[in-house]
């Protein structure tokens, strides 16, 4: 599954280059159909994913990763809520971030909202526009709030952050910071809106 899995990938990854030169011609015709098929890659990716995670977990025993189940819920212990979590999810004009308490044993979660995440858009392209990345999060942070007239909770930007590279966005590089592309607006507005 994996090779098939970098081949989607790869094929994403193209198609972003297409969107950001549609971007760079006002071709949003180009970007419209581009997004799409883009969306329906990452999907077939998170589908493959999904299929590989519940097969190895299917090869697993039960003694293995420790299962309770409670009713018609199968809750997972140890490891593998390091596959589960956190997940990102748009609910009411907010980015929602539920992740996993270890000490209590329970879902938690935070919420952006959609002013801040176009806030912090907003402020990641401006970055990407005046000096050359990798980009730290605390620089981002920084600027946020130098523009803001009010302080944005650091763990909210985070939160977008997470949720940018979540969907391959943006890319980690090591503690250097972030590799942000110079179309993340487009890249940022089609995954709110799917």
């Amino acid at each position: 599954m994996e090779d098939i899995i970098k081949v989607l990938k790869n094929a994403e990854s193209e198609l972003q280059k297409v969107i950001s030169a549609a971007a760079e011609q006002g071709d949003y015709k180009k970007i419209d159909v581009a997004r799409m098929y883009a969306v329906q890659l990452k999907e077939m990716q998170a589908d493959l994913i999904q299929d590989s995670i519940e097969e190895k977990s299917n090869r697993m025993t039960t003694s293995n990763i420790g299962v309770e189940t409670k009713g018609e819920v199968v809750t997972l212990k140890g490891k593998s809520k390091k596959n589960i979590y956190p997940k990102y999810k748009i609910d009411h004009n907010s980015l929602v971030r539920i992740g996993w308490s270890k000490k209590d044993k329970r879902e938690y979660s935070h919420k952006v909202s959609k002013d801040i995440y176009d806030q912090t858009i907003e402020t990641i392209e401006k970055l990407t526009k005046t000096s050359k990345g990798p980009f730290a999060a605390e620089a981002i942070i920084d600027n946020i709030n130098k523009e803001s007239q009010s302080t944005i909770p650091a763990y909210q930007v985070y939160v977008v952050i997470g949720f940018l590279k979540d969907k391959d966005c943006i890319k980690q590089i090591g503690r250097e910071g972030y590799s942000i592309p110079n179309d993340i607006k487009i890249l940022s507005l089609g995954i709110w809106n799917n």
